[in-house]
């Protein structure tokens, strides 16, 4: 990795195709994404357009054993399961890609995963499906249609032991998750002696809750708030709770 390929991105192709297909859920995901390549200066990206005239990134790098590979991200208009089916599907039919994946949102056991860990899923399903059935109250209740999708079992197979990402990632510092920011806030004001938040050393506030501002917002404003108007703990006992 690190060998950037310069030739031009408008070549001529019999055949268009990508290796890899990343496809995100919103616009602000592909900024994210294409910083952090950015930031590990393995590829840059250019813009294309596609045969239904949406704009997708385009890119190459080569891999550590000398292959070059296809990078290509896009996004659909529209965030949501039949928007992202339909973006898909031309994806595919366009595109050919050998490999397509997804970034955004990954539910996990938090105490067990963090951010920058990859994660394959042993299986899925549309948390949303099925139909909704009204009781003789009235109340309307979601019966949900739970039909799983899996990856092919050699692949479950392999990724068992593949832990060659683990030295890659091991470069770069992890992003500190809003939930790690908020629970070191709460802390700090539940050992401080003031219980106010302006208290808090702003050196370390700045290194351990970067987005603090944001957070702060929250623990103000939310239907259950943690601090008063006044920045001021509400209620220490409910940081354990918590």
């Amino acid at each position: 990795m690190g060998k950037i390929d310069i030739t031009p991105d408008n070549e001529n192709e019999s055949e268009v195709f990508f290796d890899v297909c990343i496809v995100c859920a919103m616009a602000e995901e592909v900024k994210a994404l294409i910083e952090v390549f950015d930031e590990t200066e393995i590829v840059k990206f250019s813009k294309d357009f596609a045969k239904n005239k949406r704009e997708y990134k385009r890119g190459k790098l080569y891999n550590s054993k000398g292959d070059l590979l296809k990078i290509h991200i896009s996004w659909p208009p529209k965030y949501g399961p039949v928007d992202m089916s339909l973006h898909l599907k031309s994806i595919l039919e366009e595109f050919n890609p050998r490999f397509i994946a997804m970034t955004g949102v990954c539910a996990g056991k938090k105490n067990s995963t963090r951010l920058g860990n990859i994660v394959v899923g042993e299986r899925a399903y549309t948390f949303d499906s099925g139909k909704f059935t009204e009781l003789s109250d009235g109340t309307k209740i979601h019966e949900p249609d739970t039909d799983t999708e899996h990856p092919d079992k050699d692949i479950l197979q392999y990724v068992q032991l593949f832990e060659s990402w683990k030295k890659v990632a091991e470069q770069y510092p992890r992003p500190i998750s809003k939930k790690q920011q908020k629970d070191w806030i709460l802390d700090s004001l539940a050992k401080s002696s003031t219980k106010l938040f302006d208290d808090i050393n702003s050196e370390d506030l700045n290194k351990n809750a970067p987005d603090w501002k944001y957070i702060l917002n929250d623990l103000i404003t939310s239907d259950n708030p943690f601090l008063d108007e006044d920045r001021f703990l509400i209620d220490e006992k409910r940081i354990n709770e918590f």
